[in-house]
């Protein structure tokens, strides 16, 4: 992604930030994301994409429900929000990783954002 402030605290998810990059940089560094994993990646099935993506959603909310980070607010379990200590970790967690990465990529922040 392109913008800092955003994590898992699930766990369930590895973001990462790259500050304008361009596709090529980009592609880059998944391939490098990959290749530390040690493992093949598994493709989506090209039948149901949707269902998929909201599946992994799905194990996510769960985990931080399990975590007490986060609490359903409609029976299915799709609409959810954080808790006082999900917000807090958060909003705190978010920022300081923010901080750290905006300072390991100060580089960057000159490099032109592709499309303007």
């Amino acid at each position: 992604m392109d913008e800092f402030g955003s994590e898992d605290l699930s766990g369930t998810r590895d973001l990462d930030v790259l500050i304008n990059a361009d596709l090529p940089e980009l592609i880059a560094k998944h391939a490098q994301r990959l290749a530390a994993w040690g493992f093949e990646p598994r493709a989506f099935s090209p039948v149901n994409l949707l269902q998929q993506y909201e599946e992994l959603n799905r194990l996510r909310i769960e985990k931080l429900i399990a975590l007490g980070l986060a609490k359903s607010i409609e029976p299915t379990g799709n609409v959810w929000r954080f808790t006082l200590k999900g917000a807090w970790a958060n909003a705190t967690q978010a920022y300081l990783k923010g901080l750290k990465r905006a300072e390991a990529q100060s580089h960057r922040k000159d490099k032109k954002r592709p499309g303007s």
